[in-house]
């Protein structure tokens, strides 16, 4: 049921368990901003746990057990498909895949399309948390890191309000591998944001129009660079290319909104 690759054993998500009460309510971590709500009593703003894998075959958890930690952004209702959708993120910690998955947390952006006599359809996406490789495994929250879940174009694109609202970070406290994880959980202030930890130059922004425009400046190797490209247009095509004045390497990232 969740084939595809060369393991023997792949589980499906703890999002799609919960759902289909495969893992009881009970053992599900819920958190939003505002906390406590009437919509949702249970509903914390911020916390420490400590999470279980949820791809313990052999092992049946107990009912004081948490496998998840299942964080709403939003629920929407689609015109086209007439059906609700439920946007969410989830924060897991898996043992299996070859003892691969163990020593990080994972954060998925999750969504179930509501409907028929299934219940839903479910889709989701994992965030490239640590490492800059094509691979997957580098991509767990490790221990002694912290993590802040930016909303994705995709969802904002359906609710940039809520995407906005609902912005995480998690950091993990401690990882016993292949048996537990503890995590602290909170939430990004709107109003009164964190200052960056990072030295980072803000460029002034490059406005771009329909012909190419190129340009060339000195920085700071050192420190992080941000340049921001305006009015892009749907169909533009950005390069750059990086000289060091000293022995060593640079890299670039693109960041597209």
């Amino acid at each position: 049921m969740s084939g595809g690759n060369p393991y023997e054993i792949a589980d499906l998500h703890v999002a799609s368990k919960w759902f289909y009460n495969w893992v009881e309510d009970s053992s599900i971590i819920k958190m939003q901003p505002e906390g406590s709500t009437t919509e949702c009593p249970s509903c914390l703003s911020s916390g420490t746990f400590t999470i279980k894998p949820f791809d313990m075959r052999n092992v049946a958890p107990s009912s004081t057990d948490k496998l998840g930690i299942h964080i709403p952004i939003a629920k929407t209702f689609d015109k086209y498909y007439e059906n609700d959708f439920l946007f969410s993120y989830w924060i897991s910690y898996r043992s299996g895949v070859d003892g691969l998955a163990s020593e990080g947390v994972q954060i998925h952006f999750t969504m179930f399309e509501l409907f028929g006599q299934f219940g839903s359809y479910f889709d989701s996406m994992i965030y490239d948390a640590y490492g800059d490789t094509d691979d997957k495994l580098d991509s767990f929250v490790v221990k002694d890191s912290c993590y802040r879940i930016s909303p994705t174009a995709y969802m904002k694109d359906r609710d940039i309000i809520s995407a906005e609202a609902v912005q995480p970070v998690i950091c993990v406290d401690n990882i016993n591998p292949g048996n537990d994880v503890t995590v602290s959980v909170s939430f990004i202030n709107q109003n009164s944001p964190p200052s960056s930890v990072t030295d980072v130059v803000d460029q002034p922004v490059i406005q771009c129009t329909p012909n190419a425009v190129s340009f060339s400046t000195s920085i700071d190797g050192s420190k992080f660079n941000l340049f921001h490209f305006s009015s892009l247009g749907s169909e533009a095509i950005i390069t750059a290319s990086l000289q060091s004045v000293n022995a060593g390497s640079s890299e670039a990232y693109f960041y597209d909104e």
